[in-house]
């Protein structure tokens, strides 16, 4: 590791800046005409043979594989693993960044950088597989077919299967006491006689949503949902799939909670609040969301790689520093103790910030 190139932080700013410029656009755009048909069929891009042949292990790894505690990077992606595109070079594996948040109520500040889920747009605004490896759709929109990419795990090692999005399907959002009205995603008709999608899960790595009316902007509403749930960690904390109802009912009531539902919809189902959730995100939470400094670590299960077969994400960790008033995360950025964070900086504090922007290196 002595051999590696440093990377400055202004470096680092004018690369992520361009990745986040790119899908901050692609979210944010208003001038994009909105769809009206459903997309064609799309197809992920194979693993070329630069990162199919060699996958490569970030540095903070090696030492776990070596020691036999985590498996090879090449057994821990995706058979086809996701490529992410190049928007202007490969960036530099390894390192940490410096944030600020403001407590548990602005957990959504690191979602943003988290949350790509099954699909998203690409540099021309086009919808592509991300964590599916393809889909398709029928001619009027009403039935999309998902392909899993083979070997898609989860934060902990257990493979993601078709199974997971049965039990997120059946017993999580079909869940009248979790979720009273279900989201408009899964149903088509009127909300007093909505008719709710049917699912089939043909083998482990197909599923197919089928409607009773077309549904064609179904694929540009999905890009940023977790479909699929962690069956085997989250049944247990769901009262009618549990096998210990009175075990859980007392870790409720220990937590504080005057319910199962109130405990999982607050707290179980988030990685932020629960460092134990299986989930797909770049980083794992290490500590408590109320921690005067919160941290997350690379997840070694990401099924991603970057086109040189590096697996993503490039960051090993984000560490974001408590705070409760302007004058203090200011003062932190002019004293170069903040990375890279968009979030929380004010307009009106831009003389404030450009005055001491030789001090802050930003």
């Amino acid at each position: 590791m002595g051999n590696r190139r440093k990377i400055s932080r202004r470096e680092f700013l004018q690369v992520t800046a361009m990745a986040v410029g790119g899908s901050t656009l692609a979210a944010c755009t208003p001038t994009t005409p909105v769809p009206t048909t459903a997309p064609a069929p799309t197809t992920a891009p194979v693993a070329t043979a630069s990162t199919a042949a060699k996958y490569k292990e970030p540095a903070m790894l090696e030492a776990l594989v070596a020691e036999g505690k985590l498996p090879p990077v090449a057994e821990r992606l995706p058979e086809n693993p996701w490529v992410a595109p190049v928007l202007d070079k490969n960036g530099v594996s390894g390192g940490v960044i410096r944030r600020a948040y403001t407590g548990p109520g602005d957990k959504w500040g690191m979602s943003k950088l988290c949350d790509r889920a099954m699909v998203w747009f690409d540099l021309d605004l086009v919808m592509r597989p991300r964590q599916c490896e393809s889909w398709e759709v029928n001619e009027d929109g009403s039935q999309y077919t998902f392909h899993i990419r083979k070997g898609t795990k989860w934060s902990d090692g257990v493979e993601f299967t078709s199974k997971d999005v049965r039990f997120w399907f059946e017993k999580v959002i079909s869940n009248a006491t979790l979720f009273p009205a279900m989201d408009g995603k899964w149903w088509t008709g009127q909300s007093a006689d909505k008719q709710v999608m049917e699912l089939e899960t043909p083998d482990d790595y197909t599923f197919t949503f089928k409607y009773k009316a077309p549904k064609p902007l179904l694929i540009y509403v999905i890009g940023r949902e977790g479909i699929g749930a962690p069956e085997h960690y989250l049944k247990d904390w769901i009262m009618d799939t549990t096998s210990d109802k009175e075990g859980l009912q007392a870790k409720v009531t220990a937590a504080g909670f005057e319910s199962w539902d109130k405990y999982f919809i607050d707290n179980r189902r988030f990685w932020m609040w629960n460092p134990d959730l299986p989930h797909f995100g770049p980083w794992n939470a290490k500590n408590d969301l109320n921690a005067e400094k919160w941290i997350i670590e690379r997840n070694p299960y990401f099924f991603g790689v970057d086109s040189d077969g590096m697996q993503l994400p490039y960051l090993d960790g984000v560490h974001s520093r408590l705070f409760s008033d302007a004058q203090t995360f200011n003062l932190w950025m002019a004293n170069g103790e903040i990375d890279f964070q968009a979030r929380r900086v004010q307009v009106g504090d831009y003389t404030y910030l450009k005055e001491n922007e030789a001090s802050g290196d930003y």
